[in-house]
Order: structure tokens, then C-alpha cells, then sequence
């Protein structure tokens, strides 16, 4: 697993991410090679977005999902309202509200970590898009940024519609990047965390009695 420090400016020399397919199919591959235990996935923005997209692959584990400041879905993006004119939509609309011109992803005159920046923007929609209509079974918790510019608090309860179990948002001080002062965070994440733990020993209580099958 290769690892990159946070920041555009760590990404500039890398590759753009190309299909969410080949992106997903990356991460599920190094997760199989890790144990089987409690997991759960945390992604921030595009990251939460991805996180559902791993999880409905359905070949990794994943006992519970944390997301921080992501878009709920393409058409939550409507929630933000028009960022210049009404014809600006989708991938242009995205780049508009990170200061970006429609034509950025083929600007060779963008410094560096715009450039990535652009990529990054250019892989959320199509992210947005794949993960469309992704209805998980494991409880997910949405956090948000009272102060966000980019994700406002409204979109929060759009998360509902991506799992049929358990959903649960909540405000944290702070805008896009709250998670770095990760107080709220870690206490999420620990939360999630040992639910899934609870969970998993209550289904393995369940199999020794015999009440449920044992999973293949």
C-alpha cells in the first residue's frame, strides 16, 4: 500500500486516477491481503465518496462507513444552488466553486497542485455519478463543517438514502478541513469502530447457537 502525505502539492507528479472502477478494484485488492476483522471505512470529501464505492463493491469488508464533508450524490448539488449561472452544472460546477475555470483540466498554465486539484475534482464527478443509487447495509455516519464553503450542512440528510441500516449526521465547528483537528473525528470513528466489533461478536454468538448460518 503506498501511502502520500496530505496536501495537492505531495500528488503533483502522481497519475491521475482514471475510472472509479480501476480505482475501486485497487483498494479492494489491498484490502483482502489484511486480516478479517472489524473494519471500517472513513473517507474525507471525494475520499467519502469513494469509501461508498469500495463498500458496494461487496469483496472487501466493511462493517461501518464515516464520511466528512462529501457530496451526497450528484443530484444533492442542487442543494448549493447555481455558482455563476444557471447553465453551469456537473463537473463544471464543481470546478466553478473551487475557483476553477471550465477549461482547468486542459490548462497546462495551472500550478501544480491545481492541476491535481482539477484531476481530483474531474474523479468526484464521476464518483458522483457511480455511486448513484448505492444502498449499503452497515450503519454510516455523516459529519460536516458548520463553516464549509465547499459542502454546506444542508446536504447532510441526503445520506439517509445510501444504507438501509442505522444513519446518523452531525455538525462539527470548523469548515472543509475540521477533520484535522480530528477531536470529533477519532470519537466517531472509535464509535463506529466498536459497534462493528459488537456487532461481529453478536453474529458469532448467533452462528455457535446455530440460529444463523455460518458466512462462506
Amino acid at each position: 500500500m503506498h501511502c502520500v502525505r496530505c496536501g495537492l502539492q505531495h500528488r503533483a507528479d502522481l497519475r491521475p486516477c482514471g475510472s472509479v472502477a480501476e480505482a475501486t478494484e485497487a483498494i479492494v485488492t489491498e484490502l483482502r491481503a489484511l486480516p478479517p476483522v472489524p473494519t471500517v471505512f472513513y473517507g474525507h470529501s471525494m475520499g467519502g465518496l469513494l469509501a461508498v464505492a469500495v463498500a458496494d463493491h461487496g469483496a472487501a469488508r466493511c462493517d461501518g462507513l464515516v464520511v466528512s464533508c462529501s457530496v451526497p450524490g450528484a443530484d444533492a448539488l442542487r442543494v448549493f444552488g447555481p455558482p455563476g449561472s444557471e447553465e453551469e452544472e456537473g463537473l463544471t460546477q464543481i470546478l466553478s466553486r473551487h475557483g476553477l475555470a471550465p477549461d482547468a483540466l486542459g490548462n497546462t498554465d495551472l500550478a501544480p497542485p491545481r492541476r491535481t486539484l482539477a484531476h481530483d475534482l474531474a474523479f468526484t464527478s464521476r464518483l458522483l455519478a457511480a455511486v448513484s443509487g448505492t444502498r449499503l447495509t452497515v450503519p454510516l455516519t455523516a459529519l460536516a463543517g458548520r463553516d464549509d464553503p465547499l459542502v454546506p450542512a444542508e446536504v447532510l440528510p441526503w445520506w439517509n438514502r445510501f444504507t438501509t441500516a442505522r444513519c446518523t449526521a452531525k455538525l462539527a465547528d470548523g469548515g472543509h478541513f475540521f477533520p484535522f483537528t480530528p477531536d470529533v473525528l477519532l470519537a466517531e470513528l472509535r464509535a463506529s469502530l466498536a459497534s462493528a466489533c459488537r456487532a461481529t461478536r453478536s453474529r458469532a454468538r448467533a452462528v455457535r447457537a446455530g440460529a444463523v448460518p455460518a458466512p462462506e
